[in-house]
């Protein structure tokens, strides 16, 4: 069976495919090379009002509390304390921007992570913002209401204890050359249509742009 000379034209420029998919998979492998790796440190706080943790019943009450504490962890009280304990040489910003928080729907408990391209000192940051973060909010809820004159006191607890997961978390090696192989494979077949278009009897730019529209 003969086949048309488009298909000849494209299956004749496959090299050009294999040659910007090969590029752009080297691209990907030099990319990931030069950054550095960034490991993440693990924690979770358990929170709540005075001694003991919520009553079953008490289901509306828990979410926004959790909220608020977990707002209250990337403070810049409990930033710049951090800072300051430690001698670093970086700002609030910096430390809050590398600090994450997240809660679960009726969980009382605060999981806190922190990103750092040193194992030891994301590991000692986050261990010292649970320490300052308890210090603090103890500090604060044992001071009596302005209006009731009566403390309110919430307990924090630091539950797991910061660690540093063993892989880093950033690069991602497989996913980044996973993606540079699906982009060169179709920049490659859209350079291959284009030229197999190009070269067609009779095709010119100004035909092609004119067909186009």
């Amino acid at each position: 069976m003969r086949r048309p000379p488009g298909y000849l034209a494209i299956v004749g420029r496959l090299w050009l495919v294999a040659l910007v998919t090969l590029l752009a998979v080297a691209a990907a492998a030099a990319y990931t090379r030069i950054q550095p790796p960034v490991y993440r440190a693990s924690m979770k706080i358990v929170v709540g009002q005075g001694t003991s943790f919520f009553p079953p019943d008490s289901a509306n009450a828990i979410e926004p509390f959790t909220q608020t504490m977990s707002d209250l962890v990337k403070s810049d009280v409990v930033a710049g304390l951090v800072i300051q304990r430690l001698q670093l040489d970086i700002s609030s910003s910096a430390l809050l921007n590398n600090l994450t928080v997240t809660t679960q729907p009726l969980s009382a408990v605060l999981d806190v992570s922190y990103d750092d391209t040193d194992q030891v000192r994301g590991q000692r940051i986050l261990a010292e913002v649970g320490q300052v973060f308890g210090e603090q909010v103890q500090v604060r809820s044992n001071q009596p209401d302005k209006t009731t004159q009566k403390t309110l006191p919430v307990s924090v607890a630091v539950f797991d204890p910061a660690h540093t997961l063993p892989a880093p978390i950033r690069p991602k090696p497989a996913l980044y050359l996973g993606v540079a192989t699906v982009l060169g494979l179709a920049l490659g077949l859209v350079a291959t249509l284009f030229l197999a278009q190009l070269n067609r009897p009779g095709a010119t730019p100004l035909r092609l742009e004119a067909r186009g529209r």
